[in-house]
């Protein structure tokens, strides 16, 4: 039950901000992850995004496995 007070509050928190928290059907992923799974998966370009610990990173959303990779 914790851990769903803390994720409505992260919620509230993001929703009051203009901020999403998740995104059906899609991973948001690094730069960095995508280097390492891009023959994988499709993916669109979310442009660079703040995250936590770091500057402004490029982020994307992977999409649809690719098949035959």
């Amino acid at each position: 039950m914790k851990m769903q007070a803390f994720m409505d509050a992260c919620k509230a928190q993001r929703r009051a901000a203009g901020k999403f928290l998740f995104v059906a059907g899609k991973a948001n992923i690094s730069e960095s992850t995508y280097t390492l799974v891009k023959k994988q998966f499709s993916r669109t370009c979310r442009g660079k995004r703040d995250t936590m610990g770091k500057d402004k990173v490029d982020m994307y959303f992977a999409e649809e496995a690719n098949t035959g990779a």
